[in-house]
């Protein structure tokens, strides 16, 4: 195996390693700022710092509960419901894969309101377990 790969690996685990620590201390940073800034439960509270504006954005996630929801939704004025909930189309990539192998015809339809781009590659790296 070429040791300019071998370096390039344990460079990566050295950057991966410190990209934690940073991430460990950024998130404990961020903590103390939110202490001396002030809480709320939801929205932004502003100061300034010398020459720095400081913002700390407060939020809560929400999700809905699919099951829950079919019993609650015809309870609701329609008019009410369709302004609650957003569907979005997502992608089932083995039946795009299943046309794309065996119905070229629907597939070239569908392709028309899909948009591809590629990703950044995911890159991983281990320990080998017996290394040579």
């Amino acid at each position: 195996m070429s040791k300019n790969l071998i370096e390039l690996c344990h460079g990566w685990e050295l950057a991966k390693l410190r990209e934690s620590e940073a991430r460990e201390a950024r998130v404990e940073l961020e903590a103390q700022i939110s202490e001396l800034v002030g809480q709320k439960t939801e929205g932004t509270v502003s100061t300034r710092a010398g020459d720095y504006k400081v913002s700390v954005t407060y939020r809560i996630n929400r999700s809905v509960d699919e099951k829950k929801w079919a019993e609650v939704a015809p309870l609701l004025p329609e008019n009410v419901a369709n302004h609650l909930l957003r569907y979005k189309p997502s992608l089932v990539m083995k039946g795009f894969r299943y046309l794309e192998e065996n119905k070229p015809d629907l597939f070239k339809l569908v392709s028309k309101a899909v948009t591809e781009k590629p990703s950044k590659p995911t890159v991983t790296i281990s320990h080998a377990e017996d290394p040579k």
